[in-house]
């Protein structure tokens, strides 16, 4: 699979905050790294948005409905709020008179890991739990449902079946703290 510039990019995690609505504040320092451009312009340009004849980022970032006056204190008031990071990327990753390749691969690497999370929430399927969100006994269950649709395909045999529960069981144990265990209780039962 290719990679772009985006998805190698550093990140600096004392250069973004977490606001106690769950959404992220970046500092212009990260947001200019992230957009490949110096962190000097990108300030400038959003301390012009309030005037006349802003600067083309900044005009763009008031197009989109971001308030002029709050643009040109983001640097001051604890710095660019998340919503707005895909507007200033878009702008120097393409809209800018000479498009930063950084910018771009950025774009596309948030475009990548935010399209199923998008297609979920249009389709209305909602967010399907992940193996690390599932609980002790809703993983033993979901080990126990593989095996036997497994079972049924004839696709497994008694070992694959020890190793799948060993594999849940394990995960359950480390989660909880208690380490790995030797057995799988769940593979002493009779077979139905």
């Amino acid at each position: 699979m290719a990679t772009c510039l985006g998805e190698n990019f550093e990140f600096d995690r004392s250069q973004f905050k977490i606001q106690p609505d769950g959404t992220f504040r970046i500092t212009i320092r990260a947001m200019a790294a992230m957009a490949g451009v110096d962190q000097s312009a990108l300030t400038r340009s959003l301390k012009s948005a309030e005037a006349e004849n802003a600067l083309p980022c900044a005009r763009s970032l008031v197009l989109q409905g971001f308030s002029p006056e709050a643009v040109s204190r983001w640097g001051e008031t604890g710095g660019i709020p998340e919503d707005a990071a895909p507007f200033i990327l878009e702008h120097y990753g393409i809209h800018a008179s000479t498009p930063s390749k950084t910018a771009r691969g950025v774009l596309l690497a948030l475009c990548r890991v935010g399209i199923n999370a998008y297609l979920k929430e249009k389709l209305g399927l909602g967010q399907q739990p992940q193996a690390g969100q599932l609980g002790g006994g809703d993983l033993i269950a979901l080990a126990d449902r593989t095996v036997n649709l497994l079972e049924r395909l004839g696709g497994v045999d008694a070992r694959a079946q020890h190793q799948l529960r060993d594999m849940a069981l394990n995960y359950v144990a480390r989660q909880a703290g208690g380490g790995i265990l030797a057995r799988c209780q769940l593979c002493t039962r009779p077979r139905t």
